[in-house]
């Protein structure tokens, strides 16, 4: 489609229907793409002038005493609903409300064992305490939150147990 340049006036193959430049150097050129560019590069339209003292005074008389929502302003001795939600989030174990007790999985309850019981840093088999890792080992095979059902291990002594164990290869 051929249409006129409104900046130069030359002729030009429009791919679009709304396009009203030949190119961009006629379209950064054009007054209204200047003026763009101005107003932007001065933080957008300015006003160009400035409230008097006497106004700002009427201004901050009429705005005294008024609020912009009532719901949201602070009242004196009123609990704020908000915080008792925050701070039952914020509740821990038993208290809190994802607590699913011993229906907890695998890895909930490994992270409960080393919250509980620590890191451990010795073999209770082999009686190590230089190994590249050490872990706890559940003893029933239940994974309960028993503190009697746990024990430390190192590395190697756990593998072997699995291997001797039943049920695992």
């Amino acid at each position: 489609m051929l249409k006129i340049c409104l900046n130069c006036g030359d002729e030009f193959n429009a791919k679009r229907s709304k396009r009203i430049y030949c190119g961009t150097n006629c379209s950064n050129k054009s007054p209204a793409r200047r003026q763009k560019i101005t107003d932007s590069l001065m933080g957008g339209k300015r006003h160009t002038q400035k409230h008097t003292k006497e106004a700002k005074n009427k201004m901050s008389i009429a705005k005294k005493g008024k609020h912009i929502s009532p719901e949201t302003e602070f009242k004196k001795g009123i609990k704020n609903p908000y915080e008792e939600k925050r701070i039952e989030a914020l509740a821990r174990g038993e208290k809190h409300y994802k607590y699913v007790g011993d229906k907890v999985g695998y890895h909930g309850v490994h992270s409960w064992v080393k919250k509980i019981l620590g890191k451990p840093s010795l073999c209770e088999d082999c009686g190590a305490t230089v190994s590249k890792r050490f872990m706890w080992h559940n003893i029933s095979g239940e994974y309960l939150r028993n503190k009697e059902d746990w024990r430390r291990l190192c590395a190697k002594c756990h593998a072997n147990l699995h291997k001797n164990w039943e049920g695992k290869k």
